[in-house]
This record gives C-alpha cells, sequence and structure tokens, in this order.
C-alpha cells in the first residue's frame, strides 16, 4: 500500500477512475448545452466547433433526460 504510485486521477483506496465517481445530473446538461452552444457561437474555429458538438450533445442529453421525467409522471 505505501508504494502504490498515487497520480491525480487514481484513487488508490477505491480503486476508481476519476469519472466513475460522478455522474452529471440533468441540470448541469442543461448548463453545458448553452455554454457549448454559446461559447461555439463566439469562438470560431476548430475550438468553437468542438464546443457546439459538446453543447449540442448535451443539449439532446438534457432533452431525453427531460422526456424521461415527464413520462414516468
Amino acid at each position: 500500500m505505501e508504494n502504490e504510485k498515487k497520480s491525480f486521477f487514481f484513487q488508490p483506496e477505491e480503486k476508481k477512475k476519476w469519472w466513475q465517481f460522478r455522474k452529471m445530473d440533468k441540470k448541469e446538461y442543461g448548463y453545458v448545452a448553452i455554454v457549448g452552444i454559446l461559447g461555439g457561437v463566439i469562438i470560431k474555429g476548430a475550438l468553437g466547433d468542438v464546443l457546439s458538438t459538446a453543447g449540442l450533445v448535451s443539449g439532446f442529453v438534457w432533452l431525453f433526460l427531460t422526456i424521461k421525467q415527464k413520462v414516468k409522471k
């Protein structure tokens, strides 16, 4: 245990990677969608395309989660 190498993304006590600890909720997907699409419009070029794509994907996930929540009720 003492010789175990610790890095930024690795938690040795649970042996989980950083992306396994927490999932985004519907509200956060909405924020990422708005910021990504607006950032893509403001910033041109390859970085703007990446931000727009991330915003669109987050928007679709937000829409899916919203519809899923309404159908469950």
